[in-house]
């Protein structure tokens, strides 16, 4: 609907828009995990720390009138970090893997 020019310093009465809606539909996600790490530390050698996660990824999709969609996913990520000398603790070296949905 076009209303052509209009002063935003008067009261203009434009007529309410018609509204359809159609049936709801339902899209639920879950993500749960769970993991371990352990965690080293030599003093004046460094330290060192290993991980792993075990995520598991659900979402199903229902669409009234369309045969409803699921999706699961399982994946396991490692990671692994340590520094790279014990003097200079900004210089962390990390291994991590992930776990990317679209």
């Amino acid at each position: 609907m076009g209303l052509g020019s209009v002063s935003i310093y008067r009261g203009e009465s434009v007529p309410a828009p018609v509204l359809a809606f159609s049936a709801l539909s339902l899209d639920e996600v879950r993500q749960a995990g769970v993991g371990a790490s352990y965690n080293e530390r030599w003093k004046g050698v460094g330290t060192l720390s290993l991980g792993v996660l075990v995520t598991d990824y659900r979402r199903t999709l229902d669409i009234p009138g369309s045969p409803g969609s699921a999706e699961r996913t399982s994946q396991v990520l490692p990671t692994a970090s340590s520094p790279s000398m014990p003097e200079a603790r900004d210089g962390l070296r990390e291994l991590h893997s992930g776990l990317e949905i679209p």
